[in-house]
């Protein structure tokens, strides 16, 4: 073997230890996604559950329907300008000074003032 042929069959050996190490990497993101996937799932399962619950026990104990869950859950994805059946934080005007402030602040950094009062219980 000449150092040619050396050289082209070292080149050969690393590049397929490189392409193991990205397989080797891949599979593990592979795992990790699939992990945080039934995680988010197993959150939604719950959180679905919880409020299921919560209705069952708001509207046996009050007068309120469906209708009305529906009337307020329009109410509060229109909040951020968008009906789009998101709650989406973000910038937003305080009503005082009227420089820009972030929803998830409950006072504005300027002035003081209050930035918005309508929060929904499960911001942070």
């Amino acid at each position: 073997m000449d150092l040619w042929d050396g050289f082209q069959q070292h080149q050969i050996n690393e590049t397929m230890r490189i392409a193991k190490g990205a397989r080797r990497d891949l599979a593990d993101e592979g795992k990790r996604t699939r992990i945080e996937f039934v995680r988010l799932e197993a959150k939604i399962n719950h959180l679905a559950l919880t409020c299921q619950a919560l209705w069952e026990v708001l509207r046996d104990q009050t007068h309120l329907t469906d209708e009305d869950v529906r009337k307020k859950m329009m109410e509060i994805d229109a909040r951020d300008g968008n009906t789009d059946g998101r709650m989406i934080t973000g910038p937003l005007n305080c009503p005082d000074c009227g420089r820009e402030g972030h929803s998830r602040s409950r006072t504005c950094l300027y002035c003081g003032g209050p930035l918005s009062a309508e929060k929904h219980l499960f911001e942070p």
